[in-house]
């Protein structure tokens, strides 16, 4: 009987555990979103005093990607760059196709909108 008592608990204990787990971000759950040819961006955009942050998912459309480096931007009214963030990378390691990400800048002030730039992608068997 006191094996069957422990196993209840530990049975009890592990659905407690999982009951309480934060929900996995899914792509959807993010309002703005980039495509490019070997990856999908999807993130939001917090401003707060002096910082512009991106945070999201990145997703890889081929599974040889082992690597991506990303870019926040800032653009003014006429599309030119007038800001932008140092590059951040996301790696591959194993199974899965999508990977968080945050990255951030400092605006100047003359931003009238925000993107998330792929800088480069590095593939499984090449070297850097």
């Amino acid at each position: 009987m006191t094996s069957l008592g422990g196993l209840i608990l530990l049975s009890l204990l592990v659905l407690g555990g999982c009951a309480g787990a934060t929900p996995t971000p899914q792509p959807t759950d993010y309002p703005l979103h980039e495509s490019w040819p070997q990856l999908d961006i999807h993130w939001r955009l917090a401003q707060e005093a002096g910082t512009a942050r991106a945070a999201g998912l990145v997703v890889r459309r081929i599974d040889m990607i082992r690597e991506a480096g990303l870019q926040l931007i800032g653009l003014d009214g006429a599309a030119r760059i007038v800001s932008v963030s140092q590059p951040v990378r996301v790696s591959w390691s194993g199974g899965w196709d999508t990977e968080p990400f945050a990255v951030a800048l400092t605006p100047t002030g003359a931003e009238q909108r925000y993107e998330v730039r792929v800088l480069s992608v590095q593939y499984r068997g090449h070297a850097r």
